[in-house]
């Protein structure tokens, strides 16, 4: 494909996308917009007033469900493995990363550490465990994601399934296995395995296709093995305690 070609096929596919995903705000938009007219008409604007963070919260629902409806409906449900940059597969998931990036931006940012962010990600695809705990909202690639029970993820932490290499768009599972903590604006990447009781330090970086050991805790950009739970010092680079 000619380099003009391809250029301009992505502008006119980013401006179709960013019409659809105002669409679906429109569309969600108007059961809070009736809402709040029908409160004011009924009670005065004071009322109606007092009723915009709720009219907010109903947007942000409704627009968050027709992302997944769309999700499910385009039959987007992704599996590991390369795909060219111009396949039909990497633009339906850039498509439905950025509808959901929008409902992130506006709307999940407010909702971190509960429970309805967990809801949003499971929707989307990721399998989620009991009593797991999302500080952030940069978690893509739910397909690709498996959060396993009484996980810790810090604020602002990275947990992602895909990377751009030689012209294509590469999908691998990230798996974080029982009771692993992710740290404060840590990164996780694609192909990372986290065993039970895992750690991963704040502002860490784990490369792609990374086993982090039961139990093990690390640390650093990129991230190295400092030592197992439990014990009291770091071990050295050759094994052994300082």
């Amino acid at each position: 494909m000619p380099g003009w070609l391809y250029e301009y096929g992505r502008a006119l596919g980013s401006a179709i996308l960013c019409c659809i995903a105002c669409g679906l705000l429109g569309v969600a938009l108007v059961p809070p917009a009736l809402g709040v007219e029908l409160v004011w008409r009924s009670y005065g604007l004071a009322w109606a007033a007092a009723s915009l963070p709720f009219a907010f919260a109903v947007w942000g629902v409704g627009y968050s469900l027709l992302v997944i409806a769309l999700k499910w409906l385009s039959w987007s449900r992704f599996k590991p493995g390369s795909y060219p940059f111009s396949s039909v597969t990497v633009v339906r998931w850039a498509a439905i990363s950025y509808l959901a990036l929008v409902a992130n931006e506006l709307f999940m940012r407010w909702v971190i550490g509960m429970p309805f962010i967990n809801w949003w990600y499971a929707a989307l695809g990721a399998r989620i465990g009991r009593r797991v705990t999302i500080n952030t909202f940069v978690l893509s690639d739910w397909d690709m994601i498996t959060i396993d029970d009484d996980v810790f993820i810090g604020g602002r932490a990275t947990v992602i399934g895909h990377l751009g290499e030689m012209n294509q768009l590469k999908l691998a599972p990230v798996h974080i296995g029982k009771r692993c903590t992710v740290g404060q604006e840590s990164a996780v990447f694609p192909g990372v395995v986290m065993k039970d009781g895992a750690v991963v330090g704040a502002n860490s970086v784990l490369p792609k296709f990374t086993e982090v050991g039961e139990g093990e805790i690390w640390g650093g950009v990129p991230a190295r093995f400092i030592k197992k739970r439990g014990e009291d010092r770091p071990v050295s680079s050759a094994g052994q305690t300082p």
